[in-house]
């Protein structure tokens, strides 16, 4: 079970992670005008040249997956 002051550390470390790929033109913030307010993040095509990284972390995890410490 997750402690609060444990979320908002992950909430925080998000925040900062998000703000990041903004500011490297990986991902759009689009902030929209409600009560309450909603926030959509989306890739860029700059970002989309990452995907075959992905991939491979991706393939790398399942191959990986049931591994114990």
């Amino acid at each position: 079970m997750v402690t609060l002051p444990l979320l908002k550390v992950y909430v925080k470390v998000l925040s900062e992670a998000l703000k990041e790929l903004v500011t490297d033109s990986l991902v759009e913030r689009t902030v929209y005008p409600e009560i309450p307010p909603k926030v959509c993040y989306k890739i860029m095509e700059y970002g989309m040249t990452l995907s075959s990284i992905f991939e491979v972390l991706h393939e790398w995890g399942k191959e990986h997956n049931n591994r114990s410490n």
